[in-house]
């Protein structure tokens, strides 16, 4: 049920097991995976609220003691995604939240929850989608914070960034992709033997086309370098 996007059918039987449980079956105990497949079901349906308020159940379950295991960057990344899959208008800020709350709660030693690269590239890709004035200079921002938290960024993690920047319209873009082009020159065979590779070429082709920007042609002559 989580997987065909059917989080109410999930929360059901959920909800059946913790009543069987209550009632003397110790047998059918939700344990962290029925919390796991609540939380992927709420990511998939875009409810950023309900798998939050997953993350707390889990969270007060462990400290109960009935969960061997507190919420951790997996769980807190699927909150992110489901801010990313609920197109919001604000989700795109709804993202960028809950990845500062990640980093808060690492740093404050609250979880064990660093951001790492999906964290990123899933508020990356909410700006890229949000058209927002201000999705390029937060793109650039994101991409420079996450070297600075020596996460390696991927083509996906550029290409985001790059479309944000396209859609924006900022001033700045033009200058801003001839430095990650740039960037990206420097990179050996391997940074471009990821499956998505050809797909995430084709978003920023076609990004390029449907916005007009500036120098299109020569800016896409220079990705087909790449």
């Amino acid at each position: 049920w989580a997987n065909r996007q059917h989080p109410e059918r999930v929360e059901f039987w959920f909800h059946e097991m913790k009543d069987e449980f209550n009632a003397g079956e110790t047998a059918v105990r939700p344990g962290l995976d029925s919390y796991i497949t609540r939380l992927h079901a709420w990511s998939l349906a875009g409810s950023p609220e309900m798998a939050s308020q997953v993350i707390k159940e889990m969270v007060a379950q462990y400290e109960d003691g009935n969960l061997e295991k507190k919420p951790s960057t997996f769980q807190f990344n699927a909150v992110l995604r489901a801010c990313l899959r609920s197109r919001r208008e604000n989700s795109a800020e709804m993202a960028e939240s809950g990845l500062r709350q990640m980093i808060h709660f690492h740093e404050t030693g609250q979880f064990n929850c660093p951001p790492d690269l999906h964290s990123f590239n899933s508020v990356l890709v909410a700006y890229a989608n949000s058209r927002l004035p201000q999705a390029g200079a937060k793109a650039m921002s994101l991409l420079q914070e996450l070297k600075e938290m020596s996460i390696a960024p991927n083509f996906h993690t550029y290409t985001e960034v790059m479309t944000a920047i396209i859609r924006s319209g900022d001033p700045r873009g033009e200058q801003w992709l001839r430095q990650l082009l740039g960037e990206l020159h420097k990179n050996d065979d391997r940074f471009w033997s990821g499956r998505e590779t050809e797909k995430n070429f084709r978003r920023l082709f076609r990004s390029l086309e449907l916005n007009g920007f500036g120098q299109i042609h020569a800016l896409a002559k220079e990705i087909k370098i790449l």
